[in-house]
């Protein structure tokens, strides 16, 4: 999960950063920042596929895609690890998120509009809307956000 959110966390600086540096030439910059969007059809095979003992990490990169055999009952990250894949195999079940169109339709805008947004927070995160968790992650003290993070990564 941390090079997942660095990673998001390092698009949203540069974003940040080229819009400052490019705007002064009116080109504008935006970001899309979807919340869970349906159409995981990979993930749910990589998931369906280690369940049931199919699934081994490319050979190419190897320790860089961890599966519960990997890492070990004992590991202090098997329950995590347990408890997220089977988050994301019941979303992927139930159908829970919004359609590829909502990202396309913010992009669409981003391109066409003569004044683009510099962020289009879009879909929803669960049965939130993505833009409400962005306030709130921006209100909420640090620790409280932390808190709800790791209930929710560890609620089985």
């Amino acid at each position: 999960m941390g090079a997942y959110a660095a990673s998001k966390f390092a698009m949203e600086a540069l974003n940040d950063a080229l819009r400052a540096e490019i705007g002064l030439h009116g080109i504008s910059v935006s970001l899309v920042q979807p919340g869970t969007i349906l159409g995981t059809r990979i993930r749910s095979k990589r998931i369906r596929d280690e369940a049931s003992g199919r699934y081994s990490p490319p050979d190419h990169f190897p320790g860089a895609t961890p599966t519960l055999a990997t890492l070990g009952e004992n590991s202090p990250y098997s329950r995590l690890y347990a408890s997220t894949r089977e988050r994301l195999r019941l979303a992927d079940e139930s159908g829970v998120g919004d359609p590829p169109s909502v990202v396309a339709a913010a992009i669409h805008h981003a391109i066409t509009s003569a004044y683009p947004q510099p962020r289009y927070t879009v879909g929803r995160v669960g049965k939130v809307p993505a833009w409400v968790v962005e306030i709130l992650k921006r209100m909420l003290p640090t620790r409280l956000i932390d808190a709800v993070i790791v209930a929710m990564m560890m609620r089985e």
